[in-house]
């Protein structure tokens, strides 16, 4: 299967791809959180040259970090609850 993703630049030439309905947040140079449809934190990460440091993640959150390319992709949708449609 596969997802429908958009692409987030962030600092030191990373890359977030996420589904759309992932918003992401941050409010200093390399500080982010990704935030569901339901405003949970899904994830919460520092980035830097060299390091991708993972803070917080829910437990239904997939991803891969691909650091050849300073890709972060997160390979899971976001679950949808049926009073959220």
């Amino acid at each position: 299967m596969i997802i429908e993703t958009v692409e987030h630049k962030l600092v030191k030439n990373w890359t977030l791809v996420a589904h759309p309905d992932y918003q992401l947040y941050s409010n200093d140079s390399n500080n982010y959180i990704v935030v569901d449809p339901d405003n949970s934190i899904a994830l919460h990460f520092t980035i830097d040259n060299i390091e991708v440091d993972i803070k917080h993640i829910t437990w239904e959150v997939a991803f891969k970090i691909k650091i050849d390319t300073k890709t972060i992709i997160i390979t899971s949708e976001p679950e949808i609850f049926d009073e959220d449609l």
